[in-house]
């Protein structure tokens, strides 16, 4: 988790005080000017509804009457989507638009003004040349917008003193059910504009936001039973490119047979084969599964047809992560049964399985994983050091044991245990900065304030390690993980071995959807010092190295391996 409490100030006007403003003059407008022509456009039903998210949430956030909790603006959307809808033509759907406007009522003005030095992470052009705009709306809004009171937030507070938010107060469109279309559109429009404002790597995504919304508004009004409801928000949040973006429900774990059953092995995507790579003896029994057996059908179906099918639903930030994801799909069931076709050397083998609970599973995972020591030193005077097994309370026994190795390998393949920033105060004769965090600035919803972030001691350690540090990373090393990395490389002599990591840096928030669907986003923007960016990239190793079908039959770690060697020559 981040560290520290992350403010920044904004240049509000202190004397707050009603104001004669172009929104108000627009407001006054619409009321009397109601028969002018307003729009010559005539739009679809689906960029009608486009555009009331687009404004509805515009309002939520920047009126001051929405944002300060005097409405119920859930409610009001929930009664507004049958109009727009219903509006024949363009003149009607901009009338509909107005009434928006005029049921968050008059607000008292003030003078909003951008936060110096933020990242602003909303195209604002879309006040003046989105499709449904008219030149009368299009004052309005930039009125509201102008008018803003940065005081006044209900809708969202800070989480503790990580820098991003929590969705507390739309909280209460978890309590609505699935079945109305006009709640199945709100959950839809709630989502889309949370991330619209206040998902710092938004603009990293592989294609726009806004064509997300055009492509799902249809598909939520023809949802047609509830399972294809939370699958349709699954396939949604997915569509983030953000391995954060986790979206679970009772009846997802039951559909994909998710913490129900798993065989008694463990397998991972490799030389793009489905290949096993850990074996838990104590629950195979009898099967003659063996390492590196490569799993080509589960269940009668090939493995990769069930990648292709699935993987709509997978999020992730980038491609090694999306098959980590689909592996642990492929191996997951609601029924208690494994019918496996493996290919061994020339052979083709039929095997059933019995599927193992959940919770055994990963109690066996965890103590086979919890039976490697923490640390240890290994031949030639190089220290190892398993980032996912080592505690706190075990930093000083470790450095202590290889404060004189040549090297020390931080295998960080796993998630660690927060150990990071005391294993730094060893390994640093000073703080160093080893990353800036972009993060939501509550009183400017769609801008981002950002902190530089050091580590290392507090005061000079001119006794700290100067040997070489190695890092080992892959797929799994996701999150806190990466973090780790991060502060690992701040010290300026690591070299980073192994593949692509997840690519998910940053705190995550959770929004709770009608339905009673949680679902979280990456919340805050972690990029290196220099600016460059971590989400979706993750950390990009100096050595590149993966394993081998033919090395996991053989039992070696070979990222390991290829480490050593670099210790020993330098290449």
């Amino acid at each position: 988790m981040a560290q520290g409490g992350m403010k920044a100030e904004m240049k509000i006007e202190e004397q707050k005080k009603r104001v004669i403003s172009r929104w108000l003059l627009g407001f006054l407008a619409s009321v009397f000017l109601v028969h002018a022509s307003l729009a010559a456009a005539e739009l679809s039903e689906t960029q009608r509804l486009t555009g009331l998210c687009r404004v509805w949430g515009l309002l939520k956030y920047y009126h001051n009457n929405v944002s300060g909790g005097r409405l119920d603006w859930n409610q009001e959307l929930l009664e507004m989507i049958p109009a727009v809808k219903a509006a024949g033509d363009g003149d009607a759907y901009q009338q509909q638009l107005l009434q928006l406007l005029r049921k968050a009522g008059y607000a008292e003005m003030f003078r909003f003004l951008e936060p110096e030095g933020a990242f602003a992470n909303v195209d604002w052009r879309w006040l003046e040349n989105a499709p449904f705009m008219s030149p009368l709306l299009s004052a309005l809004l930039k009125g509201v917008w102008d008018g803003h009171d940065a005081s006044r937030q209900f809708y969202y507070e800070p989480a503790f003193d990580t820098g991003n938010l929590t969705f507390r107060q739309d909280m209460n469109a978890g309590t609505l059910t699935w079945e109305r279309e006009e709640v199945r559109l709100l959950a839809l429009f709630c989502f889309w504009n949370i991330i619209e404002y206040f998902a710092p790597n938004k603009h990293l995504m592989d294609r726009p936001w806004e064509e997300a919304l055009l492509a799902f508004i249809p598909r939520f009004q023809a949802v047609a039973n509830e399972l294809d409801y939370h699958l349709l928000v699954k396939e949604l949040a997915a569509t983030l490119n953000d391995t954060h973006a986790i979206v679970i429900s009772r009846l997802l774990e039951n559909f994909f047979g998710i913490r129900k059953y798993k065989p008694g092995f463990d397998a991972a995507y490799v030389e793009e084969r489905t290949v096993v790579t850990a074996l838990f003896p104590r629950l195979l029994g009898d099967s003659d599964i063996r390492l590196g057996d490569v799993v080509t059908h589960v269940n009668g179906k090939s493995t990769a047809a069930i990648r292709a099918e699935l993987r709509k639903y997978i999020n992730a930030s980038n491609e090694p992560v999306r098959q980590r994801g689909l592996t642990s799909m492929i191996f997951s069931s609601p029924s208690p049964a494994f019918q496996l076709t493996i290919e061994r050397d020339a052979q083709v083998l039929e095997m059933h399985l019995p599927g193992i609970p959940y919770d055994d599973w990963l109690a066996e995972y965890t103590a086979m994983t919890n039976a490697n020591l923490p640390f240890r030193m290994l031949e030639g005077d190089i220290g190892y050091i398993h980032m996912g097994i080592l505690k706190n309370d075990q930093i000083p026994d470790a450095m202590a044991l290889l404060k004189n190795a040549q090297a020390i390998i931080f295998d960080v393949r796993s998630y660690p245990q927060g150990t990071i920033w005391g294993i730094n105060n060893y390994l640093n004769e000073s703080a160093r900065p080893w990353a800036k965090f972009f993060y939501p600035l509550p009183q400017a919803p769609g801008y981002f304030g950002s902190d530089l972030m050091e580590t290392g001691p507090a005061k000079p350690n001119p006794d700290c390690y100067k040997g070489r540090i190695i890092i080992l990373a892959n797929e799994n090393t996701q999150s806190q993980a990466e973090f780790t990395c991060m502060a690992l490389q701040a010290t300026g002599r690591s070299t980073l071995i192994g593949s692509q990591t997840s690519g998910a840096d940053g705190n995550v928030s959770i929004v709770y959807l009608p339905g009673g669907i949680p679902a979280y986003f990456t919340g805050l923007g972690v990029f290196y010092p220099d600016g460059r960016p971590t989400q979706g990239i993750g950390i990009v190793p100096d050595i590149e190295c993966r394993p081998s079908i033919a090395g996991i039959r053989a039992g070696r770690d070979e990222v390991l391996e290829r480490a050593l060697r670099f210790i020993a020559s330098g290449n």
